[in-house]
């Protein structure tokens, strides 16, 4: 973690590789389950201290950052198939939320601007249909997105949400 401060860089992970699909699977094989099992090690760079960033290198299964937060914080494939892989690198929600928002505006240098609701920071915000710390982890991909704010202008509305 101090030389990843040092240098003024994040760790930064595509959370949709971390769950168990069978391209995973042939990885797992070429590499053999000892080194396979430090991939994706999200909460073994929390446990450092390290910044985390997470995003989508699209093309990838979603660029829906809920899609990710769930398979970084359940580390299960997204329709609950099947059992974690390596569950000892989950992160927490709010780590997620953290590492999609705040810390992503860290990395492109722009934390005094956005990433964060604050006073004199660019109004990018969502609305979801609920609260994701009250809904079932499993389920955080599924929250629908009732509005978006874009420096403060409404740029996306669902129908009926007022």
């Amino acid at each position: 973690q101090a030389a990843l401060d040092e240098l003024g860089v994040a760790a930064d992970f595509q959370a949709l590789w971390a769950y168990p699909n069978p391209e995973r699977q042939e990885v797992v094989a070429a590499l053999g389950r000892e080194r396979a099992d430090r991939l994706v090690a999200i909460r073994s760079m929390l446990d450092t201290g390290a910044t985390v960033v997470a995003g989508s290198d699209w093309i990838s299964e979603s660029m829906n950052p809920l899609f990710g937060i769930q398979i970084a914080v359940t580390r299960r494939p997204p329709d609950g198939s099947g059992p974690a892989w390596v569950p000892g690198e989950r992160a927490t929600l709010a780590e997620m939320i953290e590492a999609y928002t705040i810390n992503g505006a860290w990395l492109a240098r722009q934390e005094d601007e956005t990433g964060s609701i604050e006073v004199g920071k660019a109004a990018d915000l969502i609305v979801l249909e609920e609260n994701l710390f009250e809904a079932d982890p499993m389920t955080l991909k599924d929250v629908a997105v009732q509005l978006t704010l874009l420096e403060g202008k409404v740029v996306y509305r669902s129908a009926g949400f007022e």
